[in-house]
């Protein structure tokens, strides 16, 4: 079934694709080609760098970078957008039907409850501790509900959360469209769904979204799909302003048209620095905490036998506490870490609530990498700014002899038995 679709996005996505940029380059007069010339020039970067610097392209695609605040802001300013035309028609005395003004307000409330899930309800932006439920359940560990829903303990089976996103993209972006194109050919049009349905034009770009998430070319290859579906849904909410035919008006026609999306692209790229400036100052208590409790860690990883009766697989690189609830590790009975006397500044009630769920002060999880091959056992903190600085995966040997980049605490050993 899933190579049955694979094959139909081909056919919708990059051959449609084609097509659509005969049809629409054969107008220059719409409004639309302006839109479509900045998602080509969006999918060109990030397609170039993936091609000739794919650990640039992890580096963008990584938690709190500007391609999830990309992501964030092109679903937010949604709401603005849509709120914005319903208010410019009402002013104008020519509302939309109930029907059509529902279906705007629950589109755009949608968009932000999406934009809320990308950054975890703001988990790592405030040093939020999610409720234990979302520790325990939530294979993240994280404030959202689309990774809860993904766990296999909340619906009996572990659903992917690429296949949500294929799904959304498949639904709005190609279903309805042809749905809306369907009745309106047929019968006649439906208010509320002519109000919502995207262009045509964008159901190629929709469907490439689609697709990169069933085929999955690149391990971050997800997070750049997500990052064009919000450019996707926040183009849709400037053509409900604009229209996809309507004719250009000059250079002011063309500068309001593409001031949402510019204007989200740089709001993303500025707001991972000013957060590191502002928020995510270093913490010394913090970091002296977290040092003691790495050191806890590294006793409970070790034990009598250094790791060999508790280390599981040949390659494993997991928030702890996943690892311990999937069975990659035989964690000791009597654990050091969750046992261990509290740190002077938090109660022990506290630090418990923390330790049973192996998260570090900031309140993100603690994370380890094994490599047996190589001999290798890093268990690590994100640190201060929440997010990885270092790129453990290609050399996990350089942490050992050089440490971590950033602001990132770790403890690294070089084991004795192979």
């Amino acid at each position: 079934m899933q190579t049955l679709v694979e094959d139909v996005l081909w056919l919708l996505g990059p051959a449609g694709l084609i097509v659509i940029h005969v049809l629409v380059f054969g107008a220059w007069v719409r409004r639309i080609i302006p839109l479509v010339l900045l998602l080509d020039v969006v999918a060109f970067v990030l397609f170039a760098t993936s091609l000739f610097s794919l650990h640039q392209f992890d580096l963008w695609m990584a938690e709190d970078a500007w391609v999830e605040w990309g992501t964030f802001f092109s679903f937010f300013a949604v709401l603005p957008l849509v709120a914005w035309q319903l208010y410019k028609e009402h002013q104008q005395e020519r509302s939309r039907d109930f029907l059509s003004q529902l279906a705007l307000i629950a589109l755009s409330l949608f968009c932000v409850f999406i934009a809320g899930e990308e950054i975890s309800w703001g988990q790592r932006l405030f040093a939020l501790k999610p409720p234990d439920y979302f520790l325990a359940h939530n294979f993240q560990q994280e404030l959202n509900l689309h990774n809860l829903v993904a766990e296999e303990k909340t619906l009996g089976q572990k659903i992917d959360t690429r296949y949500f996103v294929a799904a959304l993209a498949v639904l709005y972006g190609v279903l309805i469209p042809l749905l809306r194109l369907s009745i309106e050919r047929f019968w006649k049009p439906i208010g509320f769904l002519s109000a919502v349905a995207p262009s045509l034009f964008l159901l190629p770009y929709f469907a490439c979204v689609a697709l990169m998430e069933l085929i999955y070319p690149l391990q971050m290859g997800g997070e750049a799909a997500e990052f064009g579906l919000g450019l996707l849904f926040l183009c849709s909410a400037i053509l409900i302003q604009y229209g996809e035919d309507d004719v250009i008006d000059g250079f002011k026609d063309v500068i309001a048209i593409v001031t949402p999306f510019v204007a989200s692209l740089l709001l993303a790229i500025v707001t991972p620095p000013l957060l590191e400036a502002t928020l995510w100052a270093e913490d010394e208590q913090k970091e002296k905490r977290t040092l003691a409790e790495l050191e806890l860690l590294k006793r409970d990883f070790l034990g009598e036998h250094e790791g060999q009766e508790l280390l599981r697989g040949g390659f494993i690189h997991k928030r702890i506490f996943t690892g311990i609830e999937e069975g990659w590790l035989r964690w000791p009975k009597q654990s050091a870490f969750v046992s261990g006397g509290h740190t002077k500044g938090q109660s022990k009630a506290a630090v418990e609530a923390r330790r049973n769920f192996y998260i570090d002060p900031w309140n993100n999880p603690y994370w380890y990498l094994y490599h047996r091959k190589l001999r290798v056992l890093v268990i690590y903190s994100f640190g201060a700014n929440r997010k990885r600085d270092t790129q453990l995966e290609h050399h996990p040997l350089d942490v050992v002899r050089h440490g971590m980049h950033g602001d990132d605490l770790a403890v690294a050993v070089r084991l004795s038995w192979k």
